[in-house]
């Protein structure tokens, strides 16, 4: 028998506002044989099942829990079906798909949550979707309707937490609400209340070991991160009373602070241990570095940062799906070569495409070397 019975039946009774006392005289057994029923102890006699089934009003896989059993099933598809498109970066499919999850399942906190995660992507101007603008227009109030109902009924702390972090950035980023958005980021936990923080307490051995090298790693990548956000921070500040026009960083500088993101590569990996590294530096070079001392009149330098750029994306596209890294600081750290995104161009096309071909590449278009640069990104998509 289904070990979901104890919990279907104990469900059914309290719907009907039956005491095991109640229930006992219902079925002419003894309070003694409910109450083991309901912990699992026991289950009644094959030939009172159908008495059972019929007196809630149930068919008997309902109350076997073999329906249960059957719908957690159809639910883990749509959940599968979702993440397969949104790794395809099909995010019009993940919509239909998490879309059709929640006519069957109203109130999965897990479906709403990924169908807000894939409005709120078919609006980012960094997609390759064409219609972003028009989409964050007509998913906003969908998305913060997802956000609020998740916010408001959901006990799951994870989905809650993205579901505020989301929502956050669509009242700051897509709206321009600041207050709103301040306001739900402060609601958020502090960055020291986290469970990666102290579980390495409870670990001993290689499991210690392997937890702090993965969080080496995960802070690595957080230094350097805050570093090339404030690097690509926007000259436009707000103030109590209008906007100015204030340059963060010259050019000069933000060719130096890169590099100190380079550094810091260097000394905490291998010569071979750089896998999403050679995925995200070669479009900053292309997208900003190149341009700036293309900018300073460093022709040459520009030249030699596209062939260093260029080497990275071909050793990204030769990684294996997943890697393992072997630098002994972030032991235990292992990487996907795929990444959620709502664009689904390999990356040296998304480099080609919105960076390369921008007029600021007109002063070297024509020299030999970086002809040659650009013909080796084409052979990578």
């Amino acid at each position: 028998m289904n070990i979901n019975f104890s919990e279907v039946f104990k469900k059914l009774r309290k719907e009907k506002e039956l005491t095991q006392e109640q229930a006992a005289e219902v079925f002419c057994v003894s309070p003694q044989a409910v109450s083991r029923w309901e912990c699992g102890q026991t289950t009644p006699d094959i030939t009172l099942l159908p008495v059972i089934a019929e007196y809630f009003g149930v068919s008997l896989e309902v109350l076997l829990g073999v329906e249960n059993e059957r719908r957690k099933a159809q639910h883990d598809k749509y959940m599968a079906d979702f993440d397969s498109a949104i790794r395809e970066g099909s995010v019009n499919d993940c919509i239909e798909i998490s879309r059709a999850g929640l006519k069957d399942f109203p109130r999965s906190y897990e479906l709403m949550n990924a169908l807000m995660y894939a409005l709120f992507i078919a609006g980012d101007e960094t997609g390759n979707i064409p219609d972003w603008k028009e989409n964050q227009a007509k998913y906003s109030h969908e998305i913060i309707d997802l956000g609020e109902r998740i916010i408001a009924g959901c006990t799951d702390d994870n989905i809650r937490l993205e579901a505020k972090a989301r929502l956050g950035f669509h009242y700051c980023d897509d709206l321009g609400d600041l207050e709103k958005g301040r306001k739900i980021f402060e609601s958020l936990p502090e960055e020291g209340l986290c469970r990666e923080n102290y579980i390495y307490l409870a670990l001993r051995g290689d499991e210690r070991l392997d937890h702090i090298g993965r969080r080496v790693c995960s802070s690595a990548g957080d230094l350097q991160w805050n570093i090339w956000e404030m690097i690509c921070s926007g000259n436009t500040w707000e103030t109590e009373k209008k906007a100015v026009e204030k340059e963060v960083f010259t050019a000069e500088e933000r060719i130096k602070y890169m590099q100190v993101i380079e550094d810091i590569e260097a000394l905490i990996f291998n010569d071979d241990d750089h896998g999403s590294f050679y995925r995200t530096l070669p479009r900053e070079y292309f997208r900003m570095i190149i341009p700036d001392l293309i900018s300073l009149g460093r022709k040459e330098e520009a030249l030699a940062y596209s062939e260093k750029a260029c080497s990275y994306m071909e050793k990204f596209f030769a990684l294996p799906e997943k890697y393992t890294y072997t630098s002994p600081l972030v032991r235990g750290s292992v990487c996907s070569k795929k990444w959620e995104t709502a664009d689904d161009r390999p990356e040296a096309r998304i480099v080609y495409e919105n960076y390369i071909c921008r007029e600021c590449y007109d002063a070297i278009k024509d020299e030999p070397r970086f002809k040659a640069v650009i013909d080796r990104i084409k052979k990578l998509f």
